[in-house]
């Protein structure tokens, strides 16, 4: 009997695969996660190793482009012009300085 469902940000790296593991251990059913951001990666390999240690199964999400385009909104909308201001175009801030 399964104690729940996890959703694992997952890398196919040595950490979150140990993690994985560890969830399935403890009586977890876990589904693997990936947000494909633009990065240069073999999902197909995170994907057979995520279910072969035991995962229900692996998503992947192409999100880059919203990530894109959220930056230009944010650029646009609060008039950031990296000629006399510094801009942080990272995601996880939202602001000017």
């Amino acid at each position: 009997m399964s104690k729940g469902k996890i959703v694992l940000a997952y890398s196919g790296g040595l950490d979150t695969s140990i993690i994985l593991k560890w969830f399935i251990e403890e009586g977890y059913e876990v589904i693997a996660y990936i947000a494909d951001v633009g990065q240069e990666e073999d999902f197909k390999a995170a994907e057979e190793k995520a279910i072969k240690l035991g995962a229900a199964l692996l998503r992947v999400s192409h999100i880059w482009l919203w990530g894109f385009i959220l930056t230009c909104w944010m650029l646009i909308t609060r008039g950031c012009m990296p000629e006399y201001r510094q801009c942080h175009t990272s995601c996880q801030r939202y602001h000017c300085r």
